[in-house]
């Protein structure tokens, strides 16, 4: 299967596997988020050996083995070992409680390949790029989240990075006020 086929068959997974999902606040369909995650992965630079088509089918799927029942052999066998291992980097345990997850994702990302990282920040990228109207205090922990994974993944994709950093900026001068 040529890059656009697969490209084209991720998509289609993620709109069937989260269809009828929807993204907290925004009532627009969840599928939108790993499809923008996808747009930043495809337009960014990324670090030298990072594969950009692996990372793009990884940011399209980033979110199915954690939020849909799809099962991890359909990624592998479809796209490969290296997509499908940048997903189960990727992907939280949703069994336990939110902030050891979070705890859990922060200590892991020193550790994950280059190529997840870049899909992790984008990741994180959109979601704060959807916190305006969210509760003052969800805003707050975000940003002290998003702050910690950041200095975990410090140089891991400078453009990714600096607008992350825009946005805690915008947010730290607004809670400062």
């Amino acid at each position: 299967m040529d890059y656009l086929a697969k490209v084209m068959r991720a998509t289609h997974l993620a709109v069937t596997w989260h269809d009828g999902q929807k993204r907290k606040i925004t009532d627009v369909p969840y599928v939108v988020h790993p499809l923008r995650v996808a747009e930043a992965v495809a337009q960014v630079e990324l670090p030298e050996g990072v594969n950009r088509e692996d990372c793009v089918l990884a940011a399209i799927l980033h979110d199915t083995l954690e939020d849909t029942r799809l099962e991890p052999e359909t990624i592998l066998r479809d796209f490969g070992k290296d997509a499908y291992n940048i997903v189960l980097e990727l992907t939280l345990d949703l069994g336990i409680p939110r902030a050891l997850r979070i705890q859990k994702m922060i200590d892991r990302v020193p550790k994950m390949s280059a190529a997840a990282k870049v899909v992790k920040l984008a990741d994180r990228l959109d979601n704060m790029r959807d916190m305006e109207g969210r509760d003052h205090l969800f805003v707050q922990r975000y940003c002290r989240e998003a702050r910690a994974i950041l200095d975990a993944m410090r140089g891991a994709c400078p453009p990714l990075e600096a607008e992350i950093e825009r946005i805690l900026e915008k947010h730290d001068a607004g809670a400062a006020v």
